[in-house]
């Protein structure tokens, strides 16, 4: 690899982008241009013509702001195209030069040697010149290689000018604030934690703090995310408000569920339960222990369930195979609900007609709720599918 290599790239292509450039300039600044003028003409009175009328007084300052942009980049990209183009062929002329004076030199060099070697008086005369032209095939050489080192200075040097011409760009009216950006970034973090701990609340050891941490992570996102709606109008109020939807009606169909089998609140003056008086009182204590209940901070201990085996003829366990134990453990899962159910209808049924109403609410909620998400889940692994075949039938049409 020789020291003094060509300018890599092609001053062709940094021209294109910047015409490129410079005429998207010139079309933004003729829509800016025509939307000024569409906002001085008239307007309609109605709440949609004042909409647009509002959404059109923020477009002009914007498109000024890109056009301003573009065309600044056009003109940083422009010169440096021509500084390169330039450097690229001083660059290449003094490797040619370097090229040819070495060869010279070398030439020179090794007939000054034969004719210092020689017996002849002709040759041994010819020193002297050959001895002048090989420091001149020299100092060729050194004159190229200083014009190379100027040539690729002067490069690095429109090279450093242009990026720093780009980067002022940058701070314009189009930036971000650093509270925009603070208020994205926490958003971004946030969801990720809450992912991570979602995942992490499948190992039964970690399922207290990761649900802590993965409750905290997805409240504080979704605070973030309403202040980038309401203070930057960035993002859309359907995710946010389903989100808030199916909290809510967890949270109220946790309550209800609460509310009907609690069987009393306790009470010094008497020696058991307190029944309630009351559908109203039913209702606040199922609130007030469903909002305990729900602290994400209130860690619980993870249960230890016992590994299921077999039994050997002599006494000695043999562990069961993991297909089974799935079997078995979705098995005991789907009896589990059912005993949980007919439980808690008996024990409403015991309270009264109001704790059976409650319960039966608890339940529509509960089903109406997984009902909706799975649905969600349905359509989107639905769309993901048609997504893969559309893709699957246009390669097959490329290939055709």
């Amino acid at each position: 690899m020789t020291a003094y290599p060509p300018l890599p790239g092609s001053p062709d292509v940094v021209e294109g982008l910047a015409a490129a450039l410079r005429d998207e300039a010139q079309r933004v600044a003729s829509a800016h241009e025509r939307l000024l003028a569409l906002r001085r003409g008239a307007r309609w009175d109605s709440p949609a013509g004042r909409a647009f009328a509002a959404e059109l007084a923020l477009l002009p300052p914007l498109l000024d702001a890109v056009a301003q942009r573009y065309a600044g980049a056009a003109a940083a990209l422009r010169v440096f195209a021509s500084a390169f183009r330039d450097a690229q062929r001083e660059c290449d002329l003094a490797i040619s030069l370097r090229e040819r004076g070495a060869w010279r030199r070398d030439r020179y060099a090794e007939a000054l040697a034969l004719a210092e070697g020689s017996g002849s008086p002709v040759e041994r005369a010819r020193v002297p010149e050959l001895q002048r032209r090989m420091v001149e095939a020299a100092a060729e050489v050194l004159e190229s290689e200083r014009r190379w080192t100027t040539a690729r200075r002067r490069f690095e040097e429109a090279d450093l000018r242009c990026s720093r011409a780009l980067g002022a760009l940058v701070h314009d009216a189009l930036t971000d604030t650093p509270a925009y950006d603070t208020v994205k970034a926490g958003a971004r973090l946030a969801d990720a934690v809450t992912t991570n701990a979602a995942h992490a609340a499948l190992v039964p050891a970690c399922r207290g703090p990761a649900t802590a941490v993965g409750a905290t992570s997805a409240a504080t996102g979704f605070v973030l995310h309403g202040i980038a709606k309401l203070a930057y109008d960035e993002g859309e109020w359907g995710p946010l408000a389903e989100e808030l939807g199916l909290d809510v009606v967890g949270f109220a169909a946790g309550s209800l569920r609460t509310g009907a089998l609690a069987r009393g609140l306790p009470s010094a003056a008497h020696s058991g339960p307190v029944g309630f008086t009351d559908t109203a009182s039913r209702l606040k204590a199922g609130f007030t222990t469903q909002a305990r209940a729900n602290d994400p901070w209130r860690l619980r201990p993870a249960p230890r369930q016992p590994r299921p085996s077999a039994t050997r003829v002599d006494g000695s366990a043999v562990p069961v195979p993991v297909r089974e134990r799935v079997r078995a453990a979705t098995r005991e899962r789907a009896a589990r609900a059912v005993t949980a159910a007919r439980r808690d209808w008996a024990t409403a049924t015991r309270n009264g007609a109001d704790a059976r109403a409650m319960l039966l609410t608890a339940w529509g909620l509960e089903a109406g709720s997984a009902a909706y998400t799975r649905g969600k889940q349905v359509n989107a692994a639905y769309e993901r599918v048609e997504l893969a075949r559309a893709r699957w039938r246009a390669r097959n049409a490329r290939e055709d």
